[in-house]
């Protein structure tokens, strides 16, 4: 049976031989393909070499998390690290979790 997470994502195509979740892949690993659509489909563009270079300009240093794939889509980051080389002051939200018994929210 398919999720509704891969049918909201258009994945019928990938589906068939892996099963997709938000916490797991089932059925093999995910091809550089794979990893396009899913960035593209959450609206997101794959960290390139040319944005690894802007996030050492900026940092000094680049995670190994983006090295090494872990980190491998963003949304606005070119943006902001553009923004940052000219001078522009910017806040950061990381996210905000929910749960039955407390909110967390991490900045």
């Amino acid at each position: 049976m398919q999720s509704k997470f891969i049918e909201t994502l258009g994945y019928a195509d990938v589906a068939q031989e892996k099963q997709i979740t938000p916490w797991e892949v089932q059925g093999g690993e995910l091809t550089d393909t794979d990893y396009q659509k899913v960035a593209r489909e959450f609206g997101a563009k794959i960290i390139d070499p040319e944005l690894t270079e802007m996030i050492r300009s900026a940092a000094g240093e680049v995670h190994p998390y983006i090295t090494n794939g872990t980190f491998f889509a963003h949304r606005d980051l070119d943006m902001l690290l553009s923004d940052y080389r000219s001078g522009k002051r910017f806040y950061l939200y990381t996210g905000r979790g929910g749960h039955q018994a407390r909110c967390t929210l991490a900045t």
